[in-house]
């Protein structure tokens, strides 16, 4: 896929302000477009003045309908939404409109915490299905786009249910696809297999590593929040502790 341009949605808090300026640096390395778009909650109500400076293209209504509507209309190849932070826990939030914007979305989103502004060291979730693969392959453009390093992570889980693929099958698919998009150096990106629940692995895997981004498939929409029983993807993109790419499955 293609990285031709770049929107950034956001208000006028400190982590959409900061969703704004990396997407911008963003922007410059991929060589794309870049606008900034801000959504008001009625007609009567003023762009905040410290969006001014952006020249943000301005829609009212729904946050998470109107965001996703001005990303078609431009044909936005990434969505950049600023994640804030938990004062008591000090790790990131996925606020409402985030959490909004990536279930009606069919393009990739960018989410940002408050105070990161690398990306450098990816780490891609794969499931090992068909569909998922389709992860691995954005993740592998981004990178090849940006820069940087690519780590994959599949987790079997430590008891096989049902008739279905077998763990080691599923893990030879992923092999093979990194095999075949290989990175700048012309070696295949590595693969890590882990055993046991799958959104504890990566958690753990992501805490007080050096990785700056983590690539996730989400299916597009469902309630919001975090589910109670299934979703490995959007488990991760509400407890990950750095920026999220999520693509649409």
């Amino acid at each position: 896929m293609t990285w031709a341009q770049l929107l950034a949605a956001s208000d006028d808090s400190l982590a959409g302000l900061h969703a704004i300026r990396v997407s911008q640096v963003l922007a410059r390395t991929l060589g794309a477009g870049h606008s900034v778009m801000t959504v008001l909650s009625s007609p009567d109500r003023q762009v905040p003045e410290a969006l001014i400076p952006y020249r943000p293209r301005v829609a009212v209504g729904h946050p998470g309908i109107e965001i996703v509507r001005a990303a078609e209309q431009i044909g936005a190849d990434l969505i950049v939404i600023g994640r804030s932070v938990r004062a008591s826990h000090g790790c990131p939030r996925l606020g409402t409109t985030a959490d909004s914007v990536v279930r009606r979305s069919n393009r990739p989103c960018l989410m940002i915490p408050l105070g990161q502004d690398r990306l450098d060291h990816a780490v891609v979730a794969l499931d090992g299905s068909e569909r998922g693969l389709m992860v691995l392959g954005c993740a592998q453009e981004f990178i090849r786009a940006r820069g940087g390093d690519l780590e994959a992570i599949h987790v079997e889980p430590l008891v096989r249910r049902g008739n279905g693929e077998s763990a080691s099958q599923k893990s030879l698919r992923i092999l093979d696809a990194l095999g075949e998009g290989r990175g700048g150096n012309g070696r295949a990106w590595p693969l890590r297999v882990l055993h046991g629940d799958p959104a504890e692995c990566l958690c753990g895997e992501l805490q007080g590593a050096e990785r700056d981004l983590l690539v996730v498939g989400a299916r597009r929409g469902g309630p919001g929040g975090i589910p109670e029983s299934t979703g490995v993807g959007r488990t991760l993109l509400y407890t990950a502790p750095c920026a999220v790419l999520t693509v649409p499955l």
